[in-house]
């Protein structure tokens, strides 16, 4: 409240609680309708995301809270889709080694070519991964 009010303005203990309730109840309305959207989508989901609070916020008629929740919302797809990635890299590197681990004999070089090679003939670095110059480190 001090940003939007000038410097010599004083609020009331009584005012400031009563802007406390207000945000408190349009919260909770808010996110009523969002739970309400989210349980009505076909598979009856219980966990509320950001898309259901824009869109409850439209089907309030209070559009003018959609593009700031959908511009909060940007960043974190953005880190859900890295964690995502790297999750599927991390995967896809164990899965490498443990291949690479079943084929190799111990006692000789087996099918990784001559004792000083260190990459197959698919290009793959023996130590490393697949995934190993896609900018993440497998930790073989």
């Amino acid at each position: 409240m001090k940003r939007v009010l000038p410097e010599n303005a004083k609020v009331s203990k009584a005012c400031k609680e009563a802007m406390q309730e207000m945000v408190a109840e349009f919260i909770c309305f808010v996110t009523s309708e969002a739970n309400d959207l989210c349980r009505s989508e076909r598979d009856g989901k219980r966990v509320i995301k950001s898309r259901h609070i824009a869109e409850a916020c439209a089907a309030l008629d209070l559009e003018m809270f959609v593009a700031p929740i959908a511009a909060a919302r940007l960043p974190a797809t953005r880190v859900e889709q890295q964690q995502q990635r790297a999750a599927r890299e991390a995967e896809a590197n164990e899965a490498w080694r443990r291949s690479a681990l079943a084929g190799a004999s111990f006692s000789s070089v087996g099918s990784y070519g001559s004792a000083g090679s260190s990459s197959n003939s698919l290009g793959f670095s023996a130590v490393r991964g697949p995934f190993a110059d896609a900018g993440g480190s497998s930790g073989c």
